[in-house]
């Protein structure tokens, strides 16, 4: 696969000038260049058509109402103390109610089982052992996922509704009711980016992947991991690093080497974030239970060096890639070259015919049906369209 360091250096040697003896000109301006219209062909051919290579399907798990131990709240607090809980990191977002009271979770601290929530408990409620229930309705895309096509429960064959949270069913509003059967999903544009760790300091060498902390402990880490969703940042720098696993308190390593640009990084402060994207369940779930998902996916930004454009097949990547950035930057500097953009339609003629998806399978409908026609549901079959098995 051509990894984005090749890519760049392909489009360059294209536009760029030469010298008398037939060297390529160096041109910092190019190369950025070079880099926004990369990302900008994969962006519009991505979002242009539904390619077979672009189908993805997933499992999701949904939890059961949670309401392990006890806790303690005072009226007019957000502070929510937990005794013989374990709640994780991942319980962020959800739904905390006590007795009548309900209210988003805006974040865990997991060592002390404290609860910060985004709005105060209402100014009747105190009390320092008190039942309450977690109802966990949000849960998250694939990290590659870019727009839900289908989505179904285990125990029932019936599409899940695309839905307003809002609408009224039998005069109460299906968002604050819980049941077996999931009534509806709302997803549209519902993302979150998360710092989730921000102590100490650290150092990171040119090149390497292996970042050393100083007074930190990353294994706090470990239940908030996501390889493909947790980045490092570091200040002054505006390049997200994707974290690939934690070693130890004081170690992380990197998925790719950082920079290579002869840079190194000492007690430098950083954050690390988790970006998601979420769909929400309507009515929420009662038990533990299963949601299977048909989507489409979405090729990342790239970024790194080694970035390359997964999940394009490497056939495509220099006659389609290359070749449609090419023709981009050329028209940035008002130049035609006819062949270019004549192999670059071809090359895009090509993979549509061989990347297609079936006829007959779901995405495809939803391609010519789906959208632009009825906005309150999935159009499609109510089955993915590939066996999968249940983890």
């Amino acid at each position: 696969m051509l990894t984005f360091k090749q890519i760049r250096e392909e489009v360059h040697a294209y536009v760029a000038e030469m010298t008398a003896a037939g060297v390529i000109k160096a041109n910092a301006s190019l190369l950025r260049t070079a880099k926004r219209q990369i990302n900008s062909v994969i962006a519009e051919l991505c979002a242009e058509f539904d390619y077979a290579w672009l189908h993805g399907e997933a499992v999701i798990p949904h939890h059961a109402i949670f309401d392990t131990g006890t806790v303690a709240v005072t009226a007019g607090n957000n502070i929510v103390t937990g005794t013989a809980t374990s709640w994780t990191r991942d319980l962020k977002d959800q739904l905390f109610v006590l007795g009548d009271d309900e209210h988003r979770i805006k974040g865990i601290n997991p060592a002390t089982q404290v609860m910060t929530l985004w709005t105060p408990i209402c100014e009747t409620a105190t009390g320092s052992t008190l039942s309450y229930e977690i109802h966990q309705d949000i849960y998250n895309i694939p990290h590659d996922g870019q727009k839900i096509h289908t989505m179904h429960q285990l125990h029932t064959p019936t599409h899940i509704r695309s839905m307003n949270p809002y609408a009224l069913v039998k005069g109460e509003r299906l968002f604050q009711e819980s049941g077996e059967t999931i009534r509806g999903v709302e997803y549209d544009n519902r993302t979150t980016e998360d710092s989730i760790y921000a102590v100490g300091t650290i150092a990171v060498s040119d090149g390497s992947t292996t970042v050393t902390g100083t007074g930190t402990d990353f294994t706090e880490l470990n239940d908030a991991l996501d390889p493909n969703d947790t980045v490092l940042r570091i200040d002054d720098d505006p390049t997200p690093y994707t974290i690939a696993s934690i070693t130890s308190a004081t170690v992380l390593e990197l998925t790719f080497p950082f920079r290579n640009d002869g840079t190194n990084v000492t007690l430098k402060t950083y954050t690390i974030d988790r970006y998601r994207r979420q769909f929400r369940l309507i009515q929420r779930p009662n038990r533990e239970g299963c949601v299977y998902l048909s989507y489409k996916k979405c090729i990342p930004e790239l970024i790194n060096d080694n970035d390359v454009p997964w999940p394009m097949p490497e056939e495509y990547h220099f006659a389609v890639i290359v070749q449609g950035a090419i023709a981009k930057a050329l028209k940035l500097r008002d130049m035609i070259f006819a062949p270019v953009q004549e192999d670059f339609g071809k090359a895009v003629a090509a993979m549509k015919v061989n990347s297609s998806v079936d006829e007959s399978s779901e995405a495809i409908r939803i391609r010519r049906f789906g959208e632009g026609g009825r906005s309150n549901r999935f159009i499609g079959n109510i089955h993915p369209s590939q066996s999968i098995s249940v983890p």
